[in-house]
């Protein structure tokens, strides 16, 4: 519909329009070429400006030509350069102020922040993040950036540089075609194949895995194990068609993966099975995970074997680059935050005063005295090692306390 003279005027004057006063829409917008909706196109933001200028100065006396009205032009000359670059008709109806222009106008500044804001770093396919998880990370990035398809094309190259995947973007290279590029991989990479082992592969993990408890593994690494799978599942799942388990089914597959003889861990997991509070651990995968960290009887012990250990070599022949192992050595922290432990004098001495006195007070309890023993001998031993024969500088903790009594 062709906009009519009416339409055009009223365009430029109404208040729920640019608010434009009359005296200033004509002559004065119409002398600098401002004379049909049609004519905006001409006109950058630095052009109005100007225009803004000259009018306020040179227009007539007691007439505005407010900034309001100055933003919205701007705003319109954006949108009618917007329609006909995308082959749209300029009708009275899309230059509506109150319903149209006011969101582009809203859309205009966030492309600008858009493209002031420093694009987020793009991730890169590797054995830490293989191409299924890489293919949520970089759908993220690019929600996140602006740009054209070219510059899509570019990040996909950063992201798969140096990988076999690489080769995907050839076909795709003299165009620049990013678009095209990510969707041939999705469909050659990701399809619904590769989704249907990905969920095969998490749902043996949370119901066939074991965890036992009798070695070093901690209960809060296999519990993310499981968090991981339920993640990996939930991704899947918005591909190919899966139900995901709910959190109750959840948390019976954990407690049953439990194989434990410990009895603090087996009076938990009977507390939580026994708890039919609907907001409860039974209910709840992160309370219930916390409840079961709080019992794991493998944290527990290495809470206590890392507590006795200060240091796991000392050099006692820099020249030689000579070491022993001293993880008999006990450790603990001082009122001034001091490690109790061996020291290089090196070390020693970038030591605080108050630090240094405490270290040496420490030296003369029994704890600390068995220490400096244990320290000398080794040395002694070093050397009487040195003479004989080149042997290494590396003496067990075990050996050590043996040749030690």
């Amino acid at each position: 519909m062709v906009i009519t003279n009416a339409q055009n005027t009223a365009f430029f004057t109404h208040d729920d329009q640019m608010a434009i006063p009359p005296g200033i829409f004509a002559p004065h917008l119409n002398q600098q070429g401002i004379t049909t909706i049609d004519s905006l196109k001409e006109f950058n933001d630095g052009m109005l400006d100007d225009i803004h200028k000259h009018i306020t100065r040179h227009g007539p006396p007691n007439v505005v030509f407010s900034a309001l009205s100055l933003s919205r032009l701007k705003a319109a000359a954006s949108a009618v350069r917007f329609y006909l670059a995308t082959g749209r008709a300029l009708t009275a109806a899309c230059m509506r102020w109150t319903n149209t222009l006011i969101m582009y106008q809203e859309e205009r500044e966030a492309l600008k922040i858009a493209q002031e804001r420093e694009d987020p770093k793009v991730p890169c396919v590797s054995k830490a993040l293989p191409i299924m998880k890489w293919l949520a990370a970089f759908r993220s990035i690019i929600h996140e950036s602006y740009g054209d398809n070219a510059r899509v094309f570019a990040k996909l190259e950063e992201a798969l540089r140096g990988t076999t995947y690489a080769l995907s973007l050839t076909p795709f290279e003299q165009t620049r075609d990013g678009r095209g590029a990510f969707f041939a991989i999705v469909a050659q990479y990701l399809g619904k194949e590769k989704w249907s082992k990905e969920i095969e592969k998490n749902t043996d993990f949370i119901t066939v895995q074991k965890w036992k408890g009798n070695g070093t593994f901690p209960l809060e690494r296999f519990i993310g194990g499981h968090c991981n799978a339920h993640q990996a599942l939930l991704t899947a799942s918005q591909h190919v068609e899966y139900q995901i388990p709910n959190e109750h089914t959840r948390i019976g597959y954990l407690l049953r993966a439990l194989h434990t003889t410990d009895p603090g861990l087996h009076a938990t997991i009977a507390n939580i099975e026994g708890n039919e509070d609907p907001n409860g651990p039974r209910y709840s995968f992160e309370e219930c995970a916390r409840l079961l960290q709080l019992a794991d009887p493998v944290a527990k012990k290495n809470k206590r074997s890392h507590a006795q250990i200060s240091d796991t070599t000392v050099t006692i022949d820099e020249s030689a680059n000579q070491t022993i192992e001293i993880a008999s050595l006990r450790s603990g922290i001082g009122k001034t935050g001091v490690h109790l432990r061996f020291y290089k004098k090196k070390e020693l001495d970038k030591l605080p005063a108050e630090q240094r006195a405490e270290l040496k007070a420490w030296r003369l309890t029994p704890e600390g005295k068995a220490a400096t023993a244990r320290d000398r001998a080794a040395k002694a031993k070093a050397h009487c090692g040195n003479s004989s024969s080149k042997k290494e500088g590396k003496i067990s903790a075990a050996a050590f306390e043996k040749e030690l009594k």
